[in-house]
């Protein structure tokens, strides 16, 4: 079975899964509306982990929770652009191009910690 919204989430019209293609592992939200429903969350990728992306019907508001999910990364999704639509199918990208292409904003954050 593949990592995708057709054999992870059948019938559902909201869905999103990430499959890092290294590991082998697959992360799906099968009611990609809000309500987080994860499926064999993956080990925390760095932004330039390659990955198959598949989105059908998700607000993305949930695919930026998601990405949170997987990533070393934070996520930012653009307040104005919380409930819209995403339907994508992206293969043996890099998470960041991925989360770009779907709208979201990726930030590495610093490794050193200031302090004042």
């Amino acid at each position: 079975m593949g990592c995708d919204c057709a054999s992870k989430c059948p019938g559902s019209d909201h869905c999103a899964c990430i499959r890092d293609i290294k590991a082998g592992t697959c992360t799906c939200d099968c009611n990609a509306t809000g309500i987080t429903t994860l499926m064999a969350v993956a080990q925390k990728l760095n932004p330039d982990a390659l990955i198959d992306l598949t989105v059908k019907g998700a607000d993305l508001a949930a695919l930026g929770r998601l990405f949170a999910s997987v990533s070393t990364a934070e996520v930012a999704v653009p307040a104005t652009e919380l409930d819209k639509s995403v339907t994508l199918s992206l293969k043996e990208v890099r998470l960041d191009e991925a989360a770009q292409q779907a709208g979201l904003i990726l930030r590495v954050p610093d490794r050193q910690a200031t302090s004042d």
